[in-house]
């Protein structure tokens, strides 16, 4: 489960980024988009928006890099 990730030189991406899953003290709709996890508030999922050119799909290709190291170590490990 992650709760931050942040990406850094990453693309276009040269500042660190970071992308939270924790939710805030608010309840407005808790059962359906929060679960309660080690004591923590987790999101079940996050939204992201932004301009055109703004970096969204760099994210989500550093999550999908950071998908390939978990799932397949030892052909990425270069």
């Amino acid at each position: 489960m992650i709760i931050n990730f942040s990406v850094q030189n990453f693309g276009s991406i040269k500042d660190k980024q970071t992308l939270s899953f924790e939710a805030d003290k608010s309840t407005h709709l808790e059962d359906a988009y929060i679960v309660n996890f080690g004591g923590q508030r987790i999101l079940k999922l996050a939204l992201i928006y932004g301009a055109n050119a703004s970096g969204k799909t760099t994210i989500l290709k550093a999550l999908d890099f950071l998908r390939d190291i978990v799932l397949e170590p030892e052909r990425k490990k270069n």
